[in-house]
Order: structure tokens, then C-alpha cells, then sequence
């Protein structure tokens, strides 16, 4: 309790500090500005978070309230989870949720759609060149899609939906494989065999977010979106400056790897050896 309560109060300190901003950001809203304020603050009591100092926290939060997503972490929008550095110390990343991500889509003229394929759906895929023949009928009745372990034993991958401004729709299926090979460049995601912290809670979520921000990297979106959904990987770039040139923007958000769409037992399987591009259509 002695250690909690002086961290708190620098986090108070700290946002006091930053409260025009915040107020000018959300419209000079006095009550957001006070909640989202007072959820800043609360970040520094996190139990996950004691090994970043409140500096990185407040900083992190703040990222969120600048891309514009809510702070709180019940909203499921980000959050701000600890990344850890070479020399052994931690740091405060962000994390994009899903909902962040439907939300910072909204925003800049896309819809997004995530859906979630597990090994007791009836799923199939068909290479079709630009217009892919997708068939899914989940199967409600044996998902346990609120429980993080049996997420992480049952995914096959996730569908992910994109309609621009002009109603133009693109698709892709990206294989859990993909998935997980996205998952454990976090740092705060060492093991491979079970999932740890913010993915164990919020498994599905997740798994979703990481799908929907990798197809994104590959789609026209405007700068506005693309730097706020790069935002993730301030702290990787920030470690590697030293080491090597700086990535550019497209590179941090994309990865350089094609995507393996092999699924697993009880669906049919397509054939996705090569890599697929995206679906284009006029309408869903």
C-alpha cells in the first residue's frame, strides 16, 4: 500500500499536468475529461503495470486518448500492458483492442468485421482469385469462446471483413499460425504453448485485433489510421533505434511474411500454399 499510494499520486500529478490537452482532445468536455483523467491516473495502482515507471504509463494512456479511444480498460477499446526491455527492465506499451480498432475505422471512412473460426464450425474455403468462395456456420453450441485456454486450443483463424468509403469490400482469412506468430513478437507474450495477461482474458478479442490490424497493413487506409494503429510498436522502434535504421511507417505495420492459411482437423481445408490476395467486390 506505501508503494501504490506514492505512484498514484505522481500519476495524479502527471495528468494534472497534461489536463489541457486532454480536455482540448475531447472537445473541451469537462466530465470526459475527468473520467478519462481519473482512468489515467488508476493505471498506476495496475498490479500488472509495477514494473513500468508512472512516466511510461501516463504517456502510453495518453496515446490512446490522442488516437481517440476511451482509456478504461472495461471498454475493451486498448490498453496498456507492460513491454519488456533488453536490459531487463519494463516499459508501458499500447494495445489495440478490437473494439479500438472497429472504432479507428469508423472514424476514417472503413468498416471492419472480424469472425473468429474454431475447430467445431463448419468452415470452408475456395481460392477463387478476387472473389474467394467463403463458407462458415459457426457452431455456438460447442464454443467455450469466453474461455481464453479453450480459445487458444480451438482457433483455426479469423475472417476479416473491410468495406472502404466507396463500398468496396475486401476479405481474408488469416490462419491461426499467422496468429500466433504475430502474438508472440510481444513481448509480453513469451510462451507458446499458453497465453499470458490481457490475451488469456480476452483471448478471442485479441486474436481478432491482431487479424484485423494485419489485414489493415495491407489495405489503401489513410495515414491518420495507419499511424494510430502503429502506435503499438512505439516501444519496439524506440528499443531498436540504436541498433538499426528506423523502419518506415509501412514496414512497422506490416509484416514481410506471407500469410500461411493451413487449418486444422473437422473443417475442410483449402488450398493455400501460396499466397492469397485480398477479395475485391462491389458489395458484400
Amino acid at each position: 500500500m506505501n508503494q501504490i499510494q506514492p505512484r498514484e499520486q505522481q500519476a495524479r500529478a502527471l495528468v494534472g499536468s497534461k489536463m489541457n490537452q486532454i480536455s482540448t482532445i475531447v472537445g473541451n468536455d469537462k466530465a470526459k475529461a475527468s473520467i478519462f483523467a481519473s482512468a489515467i491516473a488508476n493505471m498506476a495502482n495496475d498490479y500488472g503495470l509495477k514494473n513500468c515507471s508512472v512516466e511510461s504509463i501516463v504517456n502510453t494512456a495518453m496515446q490512446i486518448v490522442q488516437i481517440g479511444l476511451n482509456p478504461n480498460k472495461l471498454f475493451g477499446q486498448a490498453y496498456v500492458v507492460p513491454f519488456k526491455l533488453k536490459n531487463g527492465g519494463e516499459t508501458a506499451q499500447l494495445q489495440i483492442g478490437y473494439k479500438g480498432l472497429i472504432s479507428l475505422g469508423m472514424k476514417n471512412g472503413w468498416k471492419f468485421r472480424a469472425v473468429a473460426v474454431y475447430d467445431c464450425d463448419d468452415f470452408s474455403l475456395e481460392f477463387n482469385g478476387l472473389d474467394d468462395k467463403i463458407h462458415f456456420a459457426p457452431n455456438y453450441d460447442e464454443r467455450s469462446d469466453d474461455d481464453g485456454d479453450w480459445v487458444f486450443s480451438h482457433l483455426v483463424g479469423v475472417i476479416v471483413y473491410a468495406k472502404d468509403s466507396n463500398d468496396n469490400v475486401f476479405s481474408e482469412f488469416v490462419s491461426k499460425k499467422k496468429l500466433e506468430k504475430l502474438r508472440l513478437k510481444s513481448q509480453n507474450q513469451s510462451k507458446k504453448d499458453k497465453l499470458e495477461y490481457i490475451w488469456l482474458d480476452w483471448a478471442e478479442e485479441m486474436y481478432k485485433a491482431k487479424a484485423l490490424k494485419y489485414v489493415a497493413s495491407r489495405l489503401p487506409i489513410n495515414d491518420r489510421l495507419a499511424e494510430a494503429v502503429s502506435a503499438e510498436d512505439e516501444p519496439i522502434t524506440k528499443q531498436e533505434a540504436s541498433q538499426a535504421p528506423k523502419a518506415g511507417l509501412n514496414e512497422l505495420l506490416s509484416s514481410t511474411e506471407k500469410p500461411n492459411s493451413s487449418v486444422g482437423a473437422k473443417i475442410h481445408k483449402p488450398n493455400t500454399s501460396k499466397p492469397r490476395p485480398l477479395k475485391l467486390k462491389s458489395q458484400l
